[in-house]
């Protein structure tokens, strides 16, 4: 059973008009995750560009080839892309990435010089919540892959939405078809490593972020991306930037019907026309700020 084998797991382009935006999705994702908030921005007059970044969607079967420089180029030359078509019609460029998207972001702007007019960071990954994680560089050469629905509860809506999204139509209460997850869904320990370095360079090239104007938005019950982890980054981040802190929602917040998706597409939707608009807005005060920090 292959992920990511429908139509909808490769490179978007959605809109029309002189205003640019890119909208870069998260690990083991694809444009498909992200998709509502390209529709939202083309919706109000940006073209929008939702590349798939090597190795997910439909390249899945070449992830564990996949390395995070491949990752960095591959955003870094659509955005140069995009940033040249923009200036070319008198528009704007804006980015926004979720998760490994918004690492990926941060090391694009500040160490490859991509110039953009402003970022949004959704759930801006920078380290793994499971501890165990610091072994993957031990890991890689001990294991090939994880499974991640080996123990499974197929009955817990969350999972199932995961299924549905990643793997399309199929019916998650056969055990057959249950087995055949468990067993065929793999993510090589490799990429897992290279997350893992993406995060730690992404925090590492936050302070060298200047002139660029930025949105930060967060769920407080985020399981994937700890709230105390994109404080961390906030403050690290050469520039200061706005931020909105969605209460009740986690890391699916991208995703139509989930708690936070409204909130976060409508302060996208703010930010981005105050940065097509050149205007400097009342700075959004960092309100999360003390929550983030009582955060363990």
């Amino acid at each position: 059973m292959v992920p990511f084998a429908g139509s909808g797991h490769r490179s978007v382009r959605l809109g029309d008009g002189p205003d640019r935006a890119v909208v870069v999705h998260g690990f083991f994702g694809s444009p498909a995750d992200t998709r509502a908030i390209g529709e939202s921005l083309a919706g109000h007059g940006w073209r929008v560009s939702m590349p798939l970044l090597p190795g997910f969607g439909s390249e899945y079967a070449s992830l564990a080839q996949t390395s995070l420089s491949a990752w960095r180029s591959a955003l870094t030359a659509e955005l140069r892309r995009e940033w040249r078509a923009a200036r070319a019609t008198g528009g704007r460029l804006v980015v926004i990435g979720f998760s490994l998207g918004a690492a990926l972001t941060l090391s694009s702007i500040a160490e490859d010089g991509v110039d953009v007019d402003g970022m949004v960071l959704l759930a801006p990954f920078t380290r793994f919540a499971d501890r165990r994680a610091r072994f993957l560089p031990i890991l890689r050469y001990l294991l090939r892959h994880v499974r991640p629905y080996a123990a499974a509860d197929f009955a817990d809506p969350v999972v199932r939405d995961q299924i549905a999204r990643k793997i399309g139509v199929v019916d998650v209460d056969d055990p057959i078809v249950q087995g055949r997850i468990r067993r065929d869904v793999t993510v090589p320990v490799r990429a897992l490593e290279e997350l893992r370095r993406a995060g730690c360079h992404a925090l590492r090239m936050a302070p060298k972020v200047h002139g660029v104007r930025c949105l930060v938005i967060q769920g407080d019950r985020d399981p994937t991306v700890l709230p105390h982890t994109t404080m961390t980054l906030v403050e690290r981040l050469g520039e200061t930037p706005e931020a909105v802190w969605l209460r009740g929602a986690d890391h699916r917040f991208v995703l139509r019907g989930r708690p936070g998706h409204l909130e976060a597409l409508a302060a996208i939707a703010e930010f981005s026309a105050t940065v097509r608009d050149g205007v400097t807005p009342h700075r959004r005060p960092l309100g999360m700020l003390d929550d983030l920090r009582r955060t363990p």
